[in-house]
């Protein structure tokens, strides 16, 4: 999908959220808006990273997505600070969305010591005991007595049970006698449990919580929102990113800037970096194919001060065809921002 056909598809959405997200950017700073493309980058690129998967070493779910971004990040509390407020950017703002894939079942002290696995155990609910065995219900349908397996006589030369309140074999299943249920018999105490009580043990820290303790906790599934794509595609995120990037590294920014070309003939551009009186450069960023008028503007540039930022929305092969003489002055931003800031800072040259 072009970018143009995204425009024409997706304007119309009510208060347009992917606006009202990059109005929230604005006093971001370089490195979160380069995150928060990166990011949208993979939930266009690779959707597949958006479902989590179950890790049985750590008895946890992981999201892949996360996983991606954890090696940007050595401080573990600075990488989930930073997710969190993307995440909540583009959720609040239709680039994501999430559905509950599954719930785990955590310590209540987990934000003390971190995830743990909880062991699930089985308690009697008469001494509390853990040492419960399960056993089968017996009902003898000729007499009507019902009581656990262990109760019933085994005749020793059969190996068949016997009922013990009328001394009559149980022969056929279904017709003689029938298997009501399972229940749990407490080996400390005796006592039957037909349902026993439930609890969870924390490997950390030791703790046994039963369900009003534990923490039942949401595991998120994303998708892919209706703006992702406008974002990732689009100039705008691209152009607030190079406009951050160049002002928090002192350079003096213009926007919707008229300059004069070799032919004397002056045309708009996007953004003018400059790093001093005698070295800047003009910035155009295109996520369309250009018109007519496009050719006119690229025969007048001065190759040593105009550049071209191309967003994912170009074909790279078709825009040089069309265009090549724009080869050596023009880049794609892919995975980040970052990627064309450096490119158009080797531009300006070194100090």
């Amino acid at each position: 999908m072009t970018a143009m056909s995204i425009n024409a598809s997706q304007e119309s959405g009510e208060g347009k959220l992917w606006e009202k997200l990059l109005s929230v950017l604005e006093w971001a700073d370089f490195s979160l808006i380069d995150d928060t493309y990166h990011l949208l980058y993979r939930i266009v690129k690779h959707p597949e990273e958006l479902v989590p998967r179950y890790d049985p070493e750590t008895d946890s779910y992981i999201s892949p997505l996360m996983e991606h971004f954890k090696k940007y990040f050595k401080d573990a509390s600075e990488f989930q600070a930073r997710m969190n407020l993307i995440t909540g950017f583009l959720l609040n703002h239709g680039a994501l969305k999430s559905t509950v894939y599954t719930r785990r079942i955590e310590c209540p002290r987990v934000n003390e010591h971190g995830p743990s696995r909880m062991i699930t155990e089985y308690h009697c609910i008469f001494c509390g005991s853990f040492n419960l065995e399960k056993v089968r219900v017996i009902q003898h349908v000729t007499c009507g007595f019902t009581g656990i397996e262990s109760q019933f006589k085994k005749d020793p030369a059969t190996g068949m049970l016997v009922c013990p309140y009328c001394n009559v074999p149980l022969l056929r299943k279904n017709e003689d006698y029938r298997i009501l249920k399972h229940a749990y018999q407490c080996m400390d105490c005796r006592k039957i449990n037909m349902v026993p009580k439930i609890v969870h043990r924390c490997s950390k820290c030791g703790g046994v919580y039963d369900y009003r303790d534990v923490l039942y906790t949401p595991i998120y599934r994303f998708k892919q929102g209706p703006y992702a794509e406008r974002l990732y595609m689009g100039k705008e995120l691209i152009l607030l990113g190079l406009k951050r990037y160049f002002t928090e590294k002192n350079y003096k920014v213009k926007e919707n800037v008229k300059v004069r070309g070799l032919t004397l003939v002056e045309y708009k551009v996007d953004l003018l970096i400059a790093k001093t009186r005698r070295r800047w450069i003009n910035v155009d960023i295109l996520d369309s194919m250009p018109g007519f008028a496009f050719k006119a503007k690229l025969s007048s540039a001065n190759p040593l001060t105009y550049r071209i930022v191309l967003s994912p929305a170009i074909n790279v092969d078709v825009f040089l065809k069309e265009y090549p003489g724009a080869e050596k002055i023009s880049f794609q931003v892919k995975e980040r921002i970052s990627e064309a800031a450096k490119w158009l800072e080797q531009s300006l040259g070194e100090d």
